[in-house]
């Protein structure tokens, strides 16, 4: 479960910076000028989506030798309990302390990544929430706020 919410926890940071960054930087096609999160994402053509998802199922696949049901998982993190829930043995700039990815300090970090990414989890919802109610980006919004009644009587 660990590995879910680390998983869905950086994916939903990506999210919060996503949806910030497009409503100021976009690519130099027509498709890519909405700064809406729910109206950028019906513009951009079909393949670009496709490309995405099979990326994503591709990573899925090698991250845990080609088993991704919950049946498969089970038996896969018993033959690896040194595998620990996020962790890909990814630490190129020796942040965990190295080696020994068990030290206080590692554990120390997981426990802030996990937060912070129950609190983009949140604020990503919210964000789309806001844009979709208000039909303006986040940061537009924000600084030229003024109360609206969204929903009449």
């Amino acid at each position: 479960m660990v590995e879910g919410e680390v998983k869905n926890g950086r994916a939903a940071c990506l999210g919060c910076l996503g949806i910030l960054v497009q409503e100021f930087i976009h690519l130099p096609n027509s498709n890519y000028q909405n700064p809406l999160p729910a109206g950028a994402w019906a513009d951009v053509p079909t393949v670009a989506l496709w490309q995405i998802f099979i990326f994503c199922g591709l990573f899925e696949l090698a991250s845990y030798g080609g088993n991704v049901t919950y049946d498969l998982m089970l038996p896969f993190f018993d033959k690896h309990p040194e595998r620990e829930g996020g962790t890909f043995g990814l630490d190129f700039l020796n942040v965990l302390g190295g080696s020994a990815a068990k030290t206080e300090k590692a554990k120390q970090l997981r426990t802030v990544e996990i937060k912070f990414g129950r609190l983009a989890m949140i604020a990503v919802g919210g964000m789309i929430v806001q844009t979709m109610l208000f039909k303006q980006p986040i940061v537009y919004n924000l600084l030229h706020f003024q109360p609206e009644r969204i929903f009449a009587p």
